[in-house]
């Protein structure tokens, strides 16, 4: 190939070459171009949105120039003031508040320094305006305490002017002003406050800045039941407040109307709800919880007070009661001890609390020493009911030293101590002594082997325990005893208990502690000391003064303010008479049927004087006789009103000494006028009641017939009565019939005849003879 061709060819793809290159290059050239324009235009926008953020403080200043937002002045007024003598007016107040308290001073450099009057904070990152937020928001939490003081208004006053906290920090203003929402100062507060109506937070105060009117507490309470958002956001304050004390060293001391406003309005607020819901407990139950692990005493009490509204208010879960009395027991403190104590006694009062935490029981055990919990539990004692939280409580101690006897040796069971200081110091309701020796009895019985080492070490830890309890309440002791004996017949671990706890000796050689007793204020004990007297006296061994003795408070008790008591004695009566003179036992029943307890109701008094009625009845032989009179009127009385009885208290009396007397030969000495008008009601009454009885007492109808077949002789007959006592009973006899009660209406017959025989046949026998 020759050299001209050669040269075309190289020159050929040279040209090529440089044409590739000349389009990638416009390419190139065409992307930086875009690229070039993006970043121009990215610039010009960002430099017109400053001059657009610069333009709108400005304009919006320039418009207001005749009217400024003001807490305190006149908006108009406030136009006149300049910047610098509002700075001069903030740092007035700033001055004073820092009088008062030193913390303020953390402020100054970022809020009250004169550098910053020519801030505009539209100009601010958004970096410097979080910041400026954040010192805002702990300033207005610091000022809350002392809003109302001129100083406070003066320091609003500044900033309201500086840095636009009407507009930029509404929920922080809020926050620190809704403390005082009765008041004037946050009425005006809350008129320079710019609010939308698209903000759901806090559109409902836009009418209350239209009226100028303070808020009822009631709608701030419904409100917030309303806005569940409204409720957290002022829960928040209190954890809000702690953090920054904690932060800047704050004196907590002063912050008492922070922790009241969230108190009072919390159990406000459930006051007022009427459909509590699991999701409302939701929500406020972080912050109880927070409130009681906080180690801050206020905010542990506003928790407490919470609580207690909510157990009065709320059927709660028994679990979630059971969490907060254990959460309160492992948190509490010496100063506030007594107070936890009350809000635990009162869950368990208003809930069904079925368990503590043992950890909590020995949390509570090992701070005895330092919190003196067995003596305000002793305090509480004498001034309301500790008969629910004793109990759970004392299981938990109790099940709590079971698990440690295991684990730990005896001188660490922190329990036992505390228990055995329990029993000794506290004056137990009888319920709960009850329970407490049911409680370790039965353990003990159920789990007895002498063998095994963990019964052994539990026999040592609670021996102590079971002799104070059986020292101090013999009585209890000694009925719950006899109750497990029953149980438990021929089971070892009874036996083995009687001879661990000492109950086989107990013995009253005495009649004063029995007599102490009968005369406790809790009925319950009354009633066992009387239980315990009758047994000793049906012994045959007791002696004529212990008799003596006895019969005095028995007989006394008859007059019991407690009915349950009363009837205790009536039950008892059978075996009474057999050991107290009879005309003692008639002639207190004779002043009980005139002075019942006043306790009784209508119902329960009728009762009372039914049960009465047949015991006289069944002892008419003893009764006096300036009595039988008056005590034949109430009997018949009885027999009248049986309805509610169905004719059991009609049958008793007819096989008692009083329907003996009534057939006798000798009829009795009483008032005859009276007494033959009232035996023909009751004749009456009880015949018409025969068809209801008949139905169900066959019985009683018997009864009746035997009765009437031996009282008529006592009667005097009287032809109109017996006459419509006829006609009563061929009415009965239909009714039966009509029922297919065969057996009744053959009796009902029988009856009649004996009626007629009576009443008509042996009258006219009597006057042809005459």
């Amino acid at each position: 190939m020759g050299l001209k061709t050669i040269y075309h060819k190289n020159m050929f793809t040279v040209l090529l070459f440089f044409k590739r290159l000349s389009i990638v290059l416009l390419q190139y050239s065409k992307m930086l171009r875009t690229q070039l324009l993006t970043g121009l235009e990215s610039k010009m926008t960002s430099l017109s949105n400053q001059l657009k953020r610069l333009a709108v403080p400005n304009s919006q200043i320039y418009k207001q120039k005749k009217r400024l937002v003001s807490l305190l002045f006149d908006s108009s007024d406030a136009a006149e003031i300049d910047r610098e003598k509002v700075f001069a007016i903030g740092s007035d107040g700033f001055v004073q508040l820092k009088a008062i308290d030193k913390s303020f001073a953390e402020f100054e450099m970022h809020l009250f320094d004169e550098s910053i009057l020519d801030l505009e904070r539209a100009l601010l990152t958004k970096e410097a305006n979080q910041k400026l937020d954040e010192t805002i928001e702990a300033f207005l939490i610091l000022l809350t305490p002392y809003l109302l003081l001129g100083a406070a208004q003066k320091c609003l006053e500044w900033l309201i002017r500086r840095f636009r906290i009407h507009e930029y920090n509404v929920p922080a203003v809020l926050r620190c002003a809704l403390h005082y929402y009765e008041s004037n100062t946050f009425v005006r507060l809350l008129q320079t406050l710019v609010i939308s109506k698209d903000d759901p937070l806090w559109n409902w105060l836009i009418p209350t800045q239209l009226t100028g009117q303070s808020i009822a507490k009631s709608d701030l309470c419904k409100e917030c039941n309303k806005n569940t958002n409204l409720l957290i956001f002022l829960c928040d304050t209190v954890p809000i407040l702690l953090k920054l004390a904690r932060k800047y060293k704050w004196n907590l001391a002063s912050f008492t109307i922070v922790y009241n406003f969230y108190a009072s309005l919390i159990s406000s607020v459930i006051y007022f709800n009427n459909n509590m819901t699991d999701e409302f407990l939701n929500q406020l139950y972080p912050y109880i919880i927070d409130g009681l692990k906080s180690n801050v005493d206020d905010y542990m009490l506003c928790s407490y007070v919470i609580i207690c509204e909510l157990a009065t208010k709320v059927n709660l879960d028994s679990s979630f009661s059971g969490l907060l009395v254990s959460k309160m027991l492992s948190t509490v403190n010496a100063s506030i001890c007594s107070t936890a104590l009350l809000t635990c006694i009162i869950v368990h009062y208003n809930q069904n609390v079925n368990e503590i935490s043992k950890k909590a029981a020995r949390i509570i055990s090992k701070k005895e020493k330092q919190l003196k919990f067995i003596e305000h539990l002793a305090e509480w004692n004498k001034q309301t009911d500790i008969a629910n939280f004793f109990d759970v409580f004392f299981k938990s101690l109790f099940f709590a030293t079971i698990e440690d006897i295991v684990e730990k040796e005896a001188s660490e069971l922190v329990c036992v101590a505390f228990i055995e200081k329990c029993l000794s110091t506290i004056n137990l309701q009888v319920t709960n002594t009850m329970e407490t020796i049911n409680v370790i009895a039965q353990y003990y019985i159920s789990n007895f082997d002498n063998n095994d080492e963990k019964f052994q070490r539990f026999n040592t830890a609670f021996h102590k325990s079971i002799t104070i309890l059986s020292s101090i309440y013999p009585i209890t002791f000694d009925m719950i005893v006899n109750r497990l004996q029953q149980s438990y017949k021929n089971v070892e671990g009874m036996q083995s208990f009687l001879r661990w706890s000492g109950a086989n000796i107990l013995q009253y050689n005495t009649s004063k502690q029995l007599i102490e007793s009968v005369c406790h204020t809790k009925p319950i004990v009354r009633e066992l000391a009387l239980g315990k007297m009758i047994n000793l006296l049906e012994q045959n061994e007791t002696s004529e003064s212990m008799v003596q003795e006895l019969e005095i408070p028995i007989l006394e008790k008859f007059h019991d303010e407690s009915s349950k008591v009363v009837k205790f004695l009536l039950k008892k009566c059978d075996k009474l008479f057999s050991i107290i003179s009879p005309e003692k036992i008639n002639s207190k029943l004779y002043q009980l049927m005139n002075h019942l307890p006043d306790e009784a109701n209508s119902s329960k008094k009728r009762n009372l004087r039914n049960r009465i009625g047949v015991i006289l009845a069944k002892h008419f032989l003893h009764v006096e006789d300036k009595m039988k009179n008056m005590v034949t009127l109430w009997i018949f009385e009885i027999m009248f009103n049986d309805g509610a009885g169905k004719g059991k208290h009609v049958a008793q009396i007819l096989n008692s000494d009083f329907t003996s007397e009534l057939s006798r030969e000798q009829p009795l000495e009483v008032n005859c006028s009276e007494m033959n008008s009232l035996w023909q009601c009751f004749l009456t009454s009880l015949l018409h009641d025969c068809t209801c009885w008949s139905m169900r007492h066959l019985d009683a109808l018997e009864e009746v017939n035997l009765f009437l077949n031996n009282a008529l002789n006592d009667v005097e007959a009287d032809s109109s009565s017996a006459l419509f006592i006829t006609f009563l009973m061929c009415h009965m006899i239909g009714q039966a019939k009509h029922k297919n009660l065969g057996e009744t209406v053959q009796i009902l017959i029988k009856l009649l005849e004996n009626v007629w025989q009576r009443c008509f046949i042996e009258t006219k026998s009597e006057e042809a003879s005459r």
